[in-house]
């Protein structure tokens, strides 16, 4: 059975106080282009945070089992306030983060009404949290063509050691090998958001370790009209 968890008015305050300081500094982060529109900060959760999420990550016996070495848990109705607020602040900065990729978002934009479809920016997938349990690593890969723009915040290892983090890869043109075009390194408390478009591959460059947690939202962006 999940434990419940229920803060003081003052610890409240002081986890939305912090949220409200990282929206502000998401907001202001500069959209790095190459090699596709993304942000990353290696450092945008502090340590108080990072160990109330431990703290309350909800049981085992909630996440389900995946095919490539996981747990993952969906839009979990969680009796962590760390938790919900955690997972409602990146639904939230989302829609705050969309005019900082617009140029993007209108090319491609054009290119889907050619196809009789359209953007909605409102809609929501279902946020998850992953637990890895094995070995393994993520290979390069592009989101599903029903999610526009993404946020992935890596808690790092259960054990306090840092945690590979998302990156950008490209294929080799003359093999059909992937090399890394960003490198950001191994972090705690590290959010990452990118648009998913066709040349944003992403994936891990290391292998990732058991007890990894991960957290990650995104904004459903296409539909068909006739």
């Amino acid at each position: 059975m999940e434990k419940e968890f229920l803060p003081d008015q003052i610890q409240i305050d002081q986890i939305l106080d912090f949220f409200d300081l990282l929206r502000k500094r998401l907001l202001n982060s500069n959209v790095v282009s190459y090699p596709s529109p993304h942000i990353f900060i290696a450092d945008a959760l502090n340590q108080a945070i990072i160990k109330k999420l431990w703290d309350e990550l909800p049981p085992a016996e909630h996440f389900d089992r995946i095919e490539n070495g996981g747990n993952i848990l969906k839009n979990h109705a969680s009796k962590s306030f760390t938790w919900n607020a955690y997972d409602a602040f990146t639904r939230l900065i989302l829609v705050c983060l969309l005019p900082k990729f617009r140029s993007w978002l209108e090319i491609k934009n054009k290119q889907l009404l050619k196809q009789n479809m359209s953007c909605s920016w409102i809609r929501q997938y279902d946020s998850f949290l992953c637990f890895t349990d094995s070995e393994r690593g993520v290979p390069p890969h592009v989101d599903g063509e029903s999610s526009i723009l993404s946020i992935l915040t890596v808690l790092g290892y259960q054990n306090g050691s840092p945690a590979p983090v998302t990156n950008f890869f490209s294929k080799d043109l003359t093999s059909e090998f992937y090399y890394a075009t960003t490198k950001y390194q191994p972090c705690r408390g590290s959010i990452f958001v990118w648009l998913n478009l066709e040349n944003s591959h992403h994936g891990v460059i290391e292998k990732i370790s058991p007890k990894r947690l991960t957290h990650i939202a995104s904004i459903e962006s296409y539909e068909k009209y006739n």
